[in-house]
């Protein structure tokens, strides 16, 4: 019962909160509209991949869990990010500690929402892909549907990470337009810059792919076989493997997990 008063204390946090309404619709609107701007597009004979396996059985998860990626990076590594730094702008942090709330009850109340957003992403996922994949796959059989399946749980990963990512985030800076800056410049072009312009110059070895954001990554990368088949062909090690990715984000989130954990229990309120 402690988790559901919880949950439903973050709730009445956030359902009118704009920005979180934008957040949430665009998730909704952009998932499937991906899918279907590429339905039917011709794409020319020199695409190094067939188009019509983007929204057909049984690619349709891998495909979907790579757009997912790009689209979670900003929903729920906003979300995160929001969650704790709307505390602090509005003085509800400090607020809820003085009404009763202990530390530990504000961080699992910040770790049980983010689940439970969680939770609703993947299983629309699942829905959208479902009802795309079934419409344009001739014939779909229940093998076929589930071969790769296996995206569903990484894409899951995906928004813990990020989710997990942004709360970092939050804790670290505190005012959400620096936080948010901060995230996306990291994100996009900070870690990136330093795996590739340092990391390679020094150590030039596979060391250089287990960064957070690029692990994460490579949990749903482009699942094309040609393109992948040609990178391995090359000799170069581009990507980490799957295990690799999956154990490396896991490593990450329960680390920054921890220190969140910290942080509030001992930060300044």
């Amino acid at each position: 019962m402690k988790a559901l008063y919880l949950l439903q204390l973050e709730w009445k946090k956030y359902k009118n909160y704009r920005l979180f309404q934008v957040l949430f619709i665009g998730y909704l609107i952009l998932l499937p509209g991906i899918l279907w701007s590429i339905v039917g597009r011709e794409f020319g004979a020199g695409v190094p991949f067939d188009p019509v396996t983007i929204y057909t059985f049984p690619d349709i998860w891998e495909y979907m869990a790579y757009f997912g990626n790009w689209l979670m990076f900003f929903f729920l590594g906003f979300v995160g990010v929001l969650t704790i730094t709307n505390e602090h702008s509005y003085k509800t942090f400090r607020q809820n500690i003085i009404s009763g709330l202990t530390r530990h009850d504000f961080f699992m109340a910040k770790v049980l929402s983010i689940l439970a957003i969680i939770l609703f992403c993947t299983l629309y996922f699942i829905l959208v892909g479902y009802v795309v994949g079934s419409y344009y796959t001739r014939d779909p059989q229940w093998d076929e549907m589930t071969e790769h399946a296996g995206a569903i749980a990484n894409f899951a990963l995906v928004c813990l990470a990020y989710s997990v990512y942004g709360l970092l985030l939050g804790v670290l800076v505190k005012r959400t337009g620096f936080a948010l800056f901060i995230y996306m410049v990291a994100g996009m072009f900070l870690e990136k810059i330093f795996r590739w312009l340092i990391h390679k110059n020094v150590f030039d070895n596979v060391s250089m792919h287990f960064y957070p954001f690029n692990s994460v990554n490579d949990l749903t990368p482009w699942p094309s076989p040609m393109i992948r088949n040609a990178v391995e062909n090359s000799g170069m090690r581009l990507f980490l493997t799957t295990g690799e990715a999956q154990i490396t984000v896991w490593i990450y989130i329960l680390l920054f997990l921890a220190f969140i954990y910290w942080r509030i229990r001992k930060g300044d309120l």
